[in-house]
């Protein structure tokens, strides 16, 4: 029995040895991942609600030309006058100021041109932020977020804390990497291919064209400020900036059914946009 004893008595006192020795576990108070801001829901683009841009503006609307939507007041549909660039604008490289005083004498002489979301094409950066009528909603995890905008569909990858790849294959939103700097999630964009437009005055760009966003989530966390820079040396003379505000919404249900092919009303004829047809493959 003494032997018994002794024997328990070791094996308890070498048990207290090896529970002293072993490190206790690493406090984590202090020491968690820093949060991040909740761009997660549905939100709805302000216009005449934008922050000033940081910079020198984008092209801006001709001043011999009014331009205005096609809601009037109270929300009744009146013929749009359409977005009209001033081709005199310094930021403008000669090939792009006479591919937009094209568009802008067609206009401008009744010729109806058609913005690009209208014809069912991928929006492509920056355009998309601008759009004001459909909802973003975003969809955060910790590799990435995702932006879908839900007429179209179209659906916009953000990828977090990774480098550029070393090569990228040009394509109809690019490549875009981001990270967090406190409450604002900054996106950079490259890869973007040239069959998109940067506005709605149709103005091209090329496969040159570099865009940084910064998407800021205010205080009342119901609020998305959103400033952005846009490069391309082949097509513009300068960087230049825009800004524009989103607010958080709640829609139910959530995921409507909203397809851009679908009822493409044409204010001025009455009729609906015809749908993009492929005449021949891409491969």
């Amino acid at each position: 029995m003494s032997k018994f004893v002794s024997m328990t008595g070791a094996a308890l006192i070498l048990g207290a040895a090896v529970a002293i020795s072993v490190p206790a576990p690493a406090q984590t108070v202090g020491t968690s991942a820093p949060a991040v801001p909740d761009f997660s829901g549905l939100w709805q683009g302000r216009r005449g609600a934008a922050p000033e841009p940081s910079g020198r503006l984008g092209v801006q609307q001709h001043p011999d030309h009014e331009r205005r939507g096609s809601r009037g007041e109270g929300g009744v549909r009146q013929a749009p006058l359409p977005a009209i660039a001033d081709t005199t604008d310094s930021l403008l490289q000669p090939w792009v100021a006479a591919a937009l005083k094209d568009i802008g004498d067609r206009r401008a002489a009744g010729e109806i041109i058609l913005p690009a979301r209208s014809l069912c094409w991928p929006n492509g950066v920056p355009a998309i932020i601008e759009l004001g009528g459909t909802p973003l909603q975003f969809l955060q995890t910790q590799d990435q977020v995702t932006i879908h905008r839900l007429e179209g569909p179209e659906v916009r990858h953000i990828y977090l804390n990774v480098p550029h790849s070393e090569n990228v294959t040009p394509s109809w939103y690019g490549e875009s990497v981001g990270h967090y700097e406190g409450n604002t999630l900054v996106v950079d964009t490259i890869g973007l291919n040239d069959r998109t437009v940067v506005d709605d005055f149709q103005t091209p760009h090329t496969e040159a064209l570099h865009v940084v966003e910064r998407y800021t989530l205010l205080e009342d966390g119901e609020t998305i400020e959103i400033q952005y820079t846009v490069e391309d040396p082949e097509a513009f003379t300068e960087q230049w900036t825009g800004a524009h505000t989103l607010q958080r919404v709640t829609r139910e249900p959530v995921f409507e059914e909203l397809y851009c092919a679908e009822n493409n009303f044409d204010v001025l004829t009455g009729g609906e946009y015809p749908l993009p047809t492929a005449t021949k493959l891409d491969f």
